[in-house]
């Protein structure tokens, strides 16, 4: 086994802290214009109940901010959006019903 095949059997569990991964993976990919911020959001939306409350609490305030920002842009007239496009915008509102939908 090489060092790369040996970096992919190993447990990143004691090294990396998943959450903060999370927290920092979210405020990179929000305005982002990529594919891979749609994978990005669906797995999210995925492990979100499994994510802390921290956490949690975080990704809803900055998502938050970001809707409030995006909505004034848009109501602004203006061409470029702190959320993206509208299909980035969308699924940013999939993300959000984590917090939004529960009874």
């Amino acid at each position: 086994m090489n060092e790369v095949e040996d970096c992919y059997q190993k447990d990143l569990s004691g090294i990396f802290d998943i959450d903060e991964l999370v927290m920092s993976s979210t405020a990179y990919f929000l305005g982002r214009k990529t594919a891979l911020t749609h994978s990005f959001c669906e797995k999210l939306i995925e492990s979100w109940p499994y994510l802390r409350t921290p956490t949690q609490l975080y990704i809803v305030r900055i998502v938050e901010e970001c809707f409030g920002r995006d909505d004034h842009s848009r109501n602004m007239g203006r061409e470029n959006h702190p959320l993206g496009h509208d299909c980035d915008r969308a699924i940013w509102e999939k993300v959000r019903k984590c917090w939004n939908d529960k009874p």
